[in-house]
């Protein structure tokens, strides 16, 4: 048996509960799974308000999560009858999921309001599907550029990208898809095959053009590839060139932008996600501490972009542009780091507008404008009339504050930056910094 914790059940809810404790001298909140079997026949949770628990440590989308678990009963506590609220399977769910979400989450009642936002949802999320694609393809084509001015032929990437297990997994699966989607069509006649040890009667794949094999990987895919190709490019370029700073400011967020793709690509609520607290657990214990050091398991520090936007924030608030957090201007640059890249969903939004602002800042801005434009008119189409009552994550404000102003407080250090002319000069200057 593993350390027993103490705590207070504060909460209940269906599936799952929530125990206020102390830990590490900080006061935190665990999460804990309500299963069927720890409720009698009336549906009820009947257990002592002050418990001890274990602390085991899971991944839920993403993100370390300290999970309480094997509950024990504190004798001599005040025993009570936990009634779990029950969740009706109404229609307005089976038949209007969006509307469901935005009603209750969102907590908007007015069906005018409701029906403008879930419009706007659906094309906010054709604006960030566009922009993560156009993304996605921009990094492909640098990739290739950067193979054809190293010499680097395909031969030599699939002989790198064999070399890592990660990586060559992922070589052996898209080849796999590559002779089951391109057999005998136009694109066969590009690859190099050989007979199927298993069966000599038809072949595998062993060699496809790089763009092909690039074009037929997924995002998290890419970014393992890119990972594995940067040391190679790195090494053999004879000097920095904007190229190489675009792939390495941008490679390890990559992965990221497939919350946003599926969410947008698939029709599922965007706004309400990059809002969600709960869509990373963790808050509950690693915000209760503006250090990376105190987490459930994600230090926000070994991002390589952290000093960053810790330096970033700094100087905002150095200028009067952002309000200080409580305890001064270094907490205020530690907690917004943790703030954003805690949350996998905020995380990933951060990370749309961080790579395409690295992408006008390293390869070309030429339609810079169109995307703040566009950028522009859905965020302020959020605001004003469209506000709604929800409590910032920030407890030492508790403020009511708009769609608008929780998307500013994901964006503003990356924003304000690249407005400045500064981003790529503040990217430098931060690893710089990292370095001495």
């Amino acid at each position: 048996m593993g350390k027993l914790h103490h705590g207070t059940i504060i909460e209940i809810n269906r599936n799952y509960g929530i125990i206020k404790s102390n830990y590490q001298d900080r006061e935190v909140s665990f999460f804990f799974y309500l299963f069927p079997s720890m409720l009698n026949k009336k549906e009820q949770f009947i257990f002592s308000k002050q418990v001890r628990f274990e602390v085991r440590t899971v991944e839920i989308r993403s993100s370390k999560v300290m999970l309480a678990y094997n509950l024990k009963q504190v004798e001599g506590s005040e025993i009570k009858k936990y009634k779990i609220p029950k969740h009706k399977r109404s229609e307005d769910i089976l038949t209007n999921y969006h509307h469901y979400i935005f009603s209750n989450f969102l907590k908007i009642t007015d069906e005018k309001k409701l029906k403008d936002l879930i419009k706007i949802d659906t094309e906010f999320k054709e604006f960030c599907l566009n922009r993560v694609l156009f993304l996605e393809q921009s990094v492909k084509q640098v990739i290739i550029e950067f193979c054809l001015e190293l010499n680097i032929s395909d031969t030599e990437v699939y002989n790198l990208i064999e070399q890592e297990q990660e990586t060559l997994k992922i070589k052996t699966k898209c080849f796999k898809k590559l002779k089951s989607k391109f057999e005998f069509r136009e694109e066969f006649k590009l690859f190099s095959i050989r007979q199927s040890i298993k069966d000599v009667n038809t072949c595998e794949v062993v060699e496809a053009p790089l763009g092909i094999f690039l074009d037929n990987i997924t995002i998290d895919e890419l970014s393992k590839v890119l990972n594995c190709l940067y040391i190679i490019f790195d090494k053999k370029s004879k000097k920095t060139n904007n190229k190489i700073k675009f792939l390495k400011y941008i490679r390890q967020l990559l992965p990221d932008l497939s919350i946003i793709r599926n969410a947008s690509a698939h029709g599922n609520p965007l706004i309400p996600l990059i809002l969600d607290t709960y869509y990373s657990p963790n808050f509950s214990v690693d915000l209760k501490d503006v250090f990376p050091s105190f987490n459930s398991g994600n230090n926000v520090e070994d991002i390589e972009i952290f000093g960053f936007i810790r330096w970033t924030t700094r100087q905002l608030v150095k200028r009067g542009i952002v309000g200080q957090y409580a305890g001064g201007l270094q907490y205020t640059a530690l907690y917004y780091t943790k703030y954003v890249f805690s949350n996998a969903a905020r995380r990933s939004f951060f990370s749309l507008f961080h790579i395409t602002f690295c992408y006008f800042e390293f390869i070309e801005d030429n339609n810079y404008k169109e995307f703040i434009d566009e950028a522009n008119d859905f965020i302020g189409m959020l605001d004003k009339d469209l506000e709604y009552p929800y409590t910032l994550l920030e407890e030492s404000t508790h403020q009511e504050i708009s769609i608008t102003k929780h998307f500013f407080n994901i964006l503003y250090p990356i924003v304000y930056t690249f407005s400045d002319g500064c981003y790529g000069m503040f990217l430098d200057v931060a690893v710089e910094v990292s370095k001495s």
